[in-house]
């Protein structure tokens, strides 16, 4: 009574996970899987056989564990998993035993595809390293933006993996949003990309002031993306989008987005953190160039400055050996008469 109870229990727990998890006995016979587990191997139903038929190895370790189960209730392995198809894949195996009677007992396993676990670990790793190469990056700390930008849409559009990655500003009245770069993967270059009017999409620049990040896995029917239809998206095929508002002292200045093309994206915790990243490095990229310029221009100012000091100094002293001449001539015709 008391296995039935925890058993029933642990079913309705793992029903509504989103991951692949079995429930065994002490020897192994499989009593409930969640269908996550059954469509990852490939099989209707998994009850009835033990969980030593999907194995192709570790059996040794499993059946310690299990023998041992009044002093070992934990434990964490990698593992071979068989698919009914006869293919076989690395996977993480953690199993939990609980006791239910004087001698039962109820063991609850996860299961996760190890071969998604390393293609996450080379993700997250491969958008670190370009946030690392772009942090030290001599293009954006010297103000080059034509150069700057063009290193970052490139690197993001690697590290993402995306079809098109392109970087907008407001134009000084804020009634045109302005293309300053529009990498695209499939030519491996930039390509132009004309301004589009602020007044056609009231909504998707409203949605700016109130989230930090706008994410659509279909883009030309989300509410909030949908007003781009007829005049970008539906032209350029953009199926996904992950738009970041780009921020400077506190105001919104454009916008950096991730475009998927003819297919659907749903976009990865880490890829959202990533564009968040990628937004800094253009709005630093924007202020370092404006910077040098107002840099510039106050060095500018200070020649022309100091062009003026030195001719108006040259104009008093010509103007005081002017004077000095006209006097002593008077003095001299004085002197004379």
């Amino acid at each position: 009574m008391a296995q039935q109870d925890i058993l029933s229990t642990l079913r309705k727990l793992i029903s509504g996970m989103d991951e692949s998890l079995v429930i065994f006995d002490q020897d192994g016979r499989i009593l409930h899987a969640s269908f996550d587990l059954e469509k990852l191997l490939g099989k209707e139903s998994l009850v009835g056989t033990t969980i030593f038929n999907h194995l192709t190895y570790e059996h040794e370790r499993i059946e310690l564990f299990l023998r041992d189960l009044n002093t070992s209730r934990y434990v964490d392995l990698q593992v071979m998993l068989k698919k009914v198809d006869g293919s076989v894949f690395n996977a993480r195996m953690r199993m939990a035993a609980w006791k239910v009677d004087e001698n039962d007992y109820l063991v609850l396993g996860s299961l996760v595809d190890a071969t998604h676990i390393e293609r996450k670990r080379r993700d997250l790793l491969r958008k670190t390293l370009t946030i690392e190469l772009l942090s030290k990056s001599k293009k954006i700390r010297n103000g080059k933006l034509h150069d700057a930008i063009y290193e970052i849409l490139e690197m993001s559009s690697k590290a993402v993996g995306v079809t098109r990655v392109n970087a907008w500003l407001f134009d000084d009245l804020h009634e045109h949003i302005e293309c300053i770069g529009n990498y695209d993967t499939r030519v491996g270059k930039m390509i132009p990309q004309e301004s589009l009017p602020v007044i056609e999409m009231p909504t998707y620049f409203m949605l700016f002031e109130t989230e930090k990040i706008i994410l659509t896995a279909n883009a030309q029917t989300s509410p909030y993306t949908s007003e781009l239809n007829d005049a970008y998206l539906v032209p350029n095929g953009i199926v996904s989008l992950m738009d970041i508002p780009l921020r400077s002292e506190g105001s919104i200045i454009g916008v950096i987005c991730f475009e998927q093309i003819k297919q659907t994206r749903n976009w990865s915790l880490n890829d959202q953190k990533f564009g968040l990243i990628a937004a800094q490095m253009v709005s630093l990229a924007v202020e370092t160039h404006k910077r040098k310029l107002a840099q510039q221009e106050l060095e500018a100012a200070l020649r022309q400055q100091k062009r003026l000091l030195i001719e108006t100094n040259h104009r008093i002293v010509n103007n005081l050996k002017i004077t000095t001449s006209l006097l002593n001539i008077q003095v001299s015709k004085g002197f004379v008469s």
